[in-house]
C-alpha cells in the first residue's frame, strides 16, 4: 500500500473503520504548518490495500486558520461509508467547542454539508463527543455539556432525516 502524503501537513488521531466489504475507511486529522488550520480526511482501501479515492485522503471536516477540529470518533455506517462526530472551535466567539457531525458515502462524497451538521452549538463547552450505530443507517451521540457550569451527559439520536432538515 502506498499513501502520499503532503510534506507541509501534521497528522494525528488515526483512526479505522471496516467498509463492510473487505476494505476500510482511514481518517486521521492534519494541520498545516503555514496557519493552524485543523482538518479531518479519510480514505478508503479495498482488501488489497489499494487506495480507491484521492491520493491524499478526501476532505471531510474543514476547518478554517486557527479552527481546531478535535476529538473525532468514527464508526461505519453498514452501507460502505463512515459517519464521524467532533468538537469543533469554528464558533469560539460564542462557545468554546461546539459538536459537529459528518456522512461519508462508498464514494468518499460528504453526504451532508461541506463542513459538518451542527450537533449543539449552545453556548459554553461541548466536548468528548462518541457515537455508535443507532442500527438503521443513523448514529446515537453522546457528549459531555457545560452549559451549566457543571457537566452534563447528553445523548441524542441523529440520522440522515435530521441532517437533511
Amino acid at each position: 500500500m502506498d499513501f502520499r502524503w503532503h510534506s507541509d501537513i501534521n497528522r494525528f488521531v488515526p483512526q479505522i473503520v471496516s467498509d463492510g466489504k473487505g476494505g476500510a475507511i482511514l481518517l486521521w486529522s492534519v494541520t498545516t504548518s503555514d496557519n493552524y488550520t485543523y482538518n479531518i480526511y479519510a480514505q478508503r482501501v479495498n482488501s488489497d490495500g489499494s487506495i480507491l479515492w484521492a491520493n491524499n485522503g478526501i476532505q471531510v471536516g474543514a476547518g478554517t486558520p486557527n479552527n481546531y477540529l478535535s476529538n473525532f470518533q468514527s464508526i461505519a455506517d453498514g452501507a460502505g461509508g463512515a459517519i464521524l462526530v467532533w468538537e469543533d472551535s469554528r464558533n469560539i466567539s460564542i462557545s468554546s467547542t461546539d459538536i459537529y457531525v459528518q456522512r461519508i458515502n462508498s464514494d468518499g462524497s460528504t453526504l451532508w454539508t461541506d463542513s459538518g451538521v451542527p450537533v449543539c452549538t449552545a453556548p459554553g463547552i461541548q466536548t468528548a463527543p462518541h457515537l455508535t450505530s443507532d442500527g438503521a443507517g443513523g448514529t446515537i451521540i453522546t457528549w459531555q455539556d457545560m452549559r451549566m457550569n457543571r457537566p452534563i451527559s447528553v445523548i441524542l439520536l441523529f440520522n440522515e432525516s435530521i441532517a437533511m432538515d
